[in-house]
């Protein structure tokens, strides 16, 4: 009888221990979201395109949406030992996704280019893991929780959950936001002490010390309720700080703010408020968290549909791109090819897959009614494997300041006059197709 109350008192003390996890927060956010509401009476559409495109986006890296806070579409994601080698790509990510949301916003609303920008935070916690029945004898001082809720009373016949997250390190990433400015990524402290961790012994991760000079430190600032009262370092992302940095009217920083300093200055600075080991515990408890893995009902589909576009720039000039040696017929031209995915638009596809940075603009033919892409031919080809795979085609006018670089697993791209196609090495059928899209878009 006594062993048996030992056993159970055993047991029920392991399954009240504490276990804590690293999670990964990051936010978007409309800048001056109530002025862009009092002049623009379609607002709300740009909401909803700004809410949708952002979630399709970040699902893509396995962000999970959170929730919405006004204007600011919020993420997290719980790191695990996979993502050990390779968080610190994450503020790239972000960064580059927040200027792909904003150029897709200013095509579907030209006339917010000159006002409308996004802005953007991310941001680490130990976060411990209850429900609302635990928080009745859970100890929160200085904790930071998730917490998980089922409605008492629903309409939908399918399983709901509610995930929230609280505590004085969740509060931070609100507080580093409110600094945050147009076109510019915040990174909290935390997660690039995190990274130059990772960097030094024994972990020896060679791309997070490469990542670490893209950095900056632009100043420090007594954040509420954060630090006791102590001044917290501002730092910002960017994969690249050649050129113009800050628009010509920023008032709040100058390039001149900038310090490049950033790894050696947060050693100082978390050594100097005793929190330097609280980080490193942070890389431990991601390598030894293991990924839940779930199971996911697949459906095959029969169909695999590819999506290209033949393009053309303001001279009549079509662009063509060299495949390089990952791809079969190495020394051929074609015009690029995506793959249509599950639950996402043919346009928001070609969009992104046609995205050659800052500045280039693609417009694509589209039916004057319903605004959706026209199809201008179908294509087919056999894989080597004998699979057949279907195309589509779709045309349109790109604008591209940029000169010609790799894309994807090409060698190059560049424009091509159309009276010099028959000299170079293209698919059959490519010539044909160039002429009839050309005739299409001038109509």
């Amino acid at each position: 009888m006594v062993k048996v109350v030992a056993d159970f008192e055993i047991e029920n003390k392991e399954s009240q221990e504490e276990k804590h996890y690293v999670y990964l927060f990051c936010s978007i956010d409309i800048v001056q979201s109530t002025y862009l509401k009092s002049i623009n009476p379609r607002w709300a559409q740009l909401f909803n395109q700004f809410y949708d495109t952002s979630q399709k986006k970040l699902s893509e890296y396995e962000l999970e949406f959170w929730k919405y806070v006004g204007d600011e579409v919020l993420f997290y994601k719980k790191l695990t030992s996979e993502d050990l080698n390779t968080f610190y790509s994450f503020p790239d990510k972000l960064f580059k996704s927040m200027h792909f949301i904003q150029k897709r916003l200013h095509e579907f609303f030209p006339e917010t280019k000159m006002f409308l920008a996004l802005k953007g935070t991310v941001w680490i916690s130990k976060v411990l893991e209850t429900n609302l029945n635990d928080l009745n004898n859970l100890e929160t001082l200085n904790k930071n929780i998730r917490i998980k809720k089922s409605p008492k009373l629903t309409y939908s016949s399918y399983p709901q959950e509610f995930i929230d997250f609280l505590g004085p390190d969740i509060d931070l990433g609100f507080r580093i936001s409110k600094k945050a400015i147009k076109n510019q990524l915040l990174v909290s402290a935390e997660f690039v002490e995190m990274q130059s961790i990772t960097a030094q012994e024994p972990y020896n991760i060679p791309e997070a010390q490469a990542f670490l000079s893209h950095y900056r430190r632009i100043g420090n600032e007594q954040l509420k309720g954060i630090w006791h009262g102590r001044a917290y370092p501002i730092i910002m992302y960017r994969p690249d700080w050649k050129g113009d940095i800050f628009e010509y009217d920023e008032k709040n920083y100058k390039i001149q703010d900038l310090k490049d300093d950033v790894a050696p200055y947060l050693d100082r600075v978390f050594v100097s408020i005793g929190k330097k080991d609280e980080i490193g515990d942070y890389v431990s408890t991601i390598g030894e968290t293991k990924r839940e893995r779930t199971k996911v009902l697949k459906i095959e589909s029969p169909v695999d549909v590819h999506l290209a576009a033949i393009l053309f720039n303001d001279k009549g000039e079509v662009l063509l791109l060299k495949r390089g040696e990952k791809k079969s017929s190495p020394d051929k031209y074609d015009f690029g090819c995506t793959n249509l995915r599950n639950g996402q638009s043919i346009e928001d596809t070609l969009l992104e897959y046609y995205d050659f940075g800052d500045n280039c603009t693609l417009n694509l033919m589209k039916y004057e009614d319903t605004q959706k892409p026209i199809p201008i031919a179908v294509y087919e080809y056999e894989k080597t494997k004998g699979n057949i795979i279907n195309g589509l085609l779709f045309t349109g006018k790109l604008t591209l300041d940029s000169s010609p670089s790799t894309f994807h697993e090409y060698e190059n791209y560049q424009f091509f006059e159309q009276s010099k196609l028959q000299d170079i090495n293209l698919f059959p059928d490519s010539i044909d197709n160039i002429k009839s899209a050309y005739k299409k878009i001038q109509i």
